[in-house]
């Protein structure tokens, strides 16, 4: 169901919440289309859900963007944020060393091992 569809038969705005963590397909082709990007929906929900597919969509109306991504912590989001701005091996990323423990931990342990340098700033 889309995020954005209305529930039929109930008083509610929205649906949202869904506490499925597994998703049935009618077929293997249906389930490998899903695999491959070919047609949309869930496979199982550490990857996406209806519910993070609405809560997505909904960021996403109210900040007036395109799209939006919600991760299950904010050092997923820390890390997909800098190796999507091209952090790779010969970058060098600055960074306070007023940063949370983890994301120091992040840049001197697991980009320093990638290649990436840092250059810290007071």
């Amino acid at each position: 169901m889309p995020a954005r569809e209305r529930r039929r038969g109930t008083s509610a705005g929205y649906y949202i919440h869904r506490t499925s963590v597994s998703y049935f397909y009618e077929s293997m082709d249906d389930l490998n289309a899903v695999f491959d990007n070919a047609q949309p929906g869930f496979i199982y929900s550490r990857y996406s859900s209806p519910t993070v597919a609405a809560f997505e969509s909904a960021v996403a109306d109210l900040e007036g963007a395109e799209a939006a991504l919600a991760f299950a912590s904010g050092m997923a989001a820390i890390q997909a944020t800098l190796l999507s701005a091209g952090v790779q091996a010969g970058t060098s990323v600055v960074s306070s060393f007023d940063v949370y423990g983890a994301t120091y931990s992040l840049l001197r342990r697991f980009f320093a091992s990638m290649g990436v340098k840092q250059q810290w700033s007071m």
